[in-house]
């Protein structure tokens, strides 16, 4: 996927699950109620941060690597709502992420 257009997808994906959302006129960044969530493209990766939250969140996306926008944005977007009092979506958990946990040892 394109730089720039996996940060479009990302944003993009927070604004589908929280509808307040405003991106900015950039594409690089998104405003929740008071809270602003900011990418930067930095050493081939974009680095998005969540700064002006109890417990700050940074990430950094290979977009060349990535696998999905809507995973990396759920991060921010549980975080966005923990901190507006709401409780973060619970989602089911993806097949196959813990394959071999109930197989028996033998």
């Amino acid at each position: 996927m394109e730089p720039l257009e996996y940060i479009r997808s990302f944003f993009d994906d927070i604004k589908e699950q929280l509808l307040e959302t405003k991106v900015g006129p950039d594409g690089k960044s998104a405003r929740y109620r008071n809270l602003t969530v900011a990418a930067a493209w930095s050493n081939r990766l974009w680095e998005v941060r969540l700064d002006d939250v109890e417990q700050p969140v940074r990430r950094q996306f290979d977009p060349l690597n990535a696998r999905s926008t809507k995973g990396a944005a759920n991060c921010f977007v549980d975080a966005l709502r923990r901190a507006t009092g709401q409780e973060p979506v619970l989602r089911p958990e993806p097949p196959g992420r813990h394959y071999n946990a109930s197989r028996t040892k033998t």
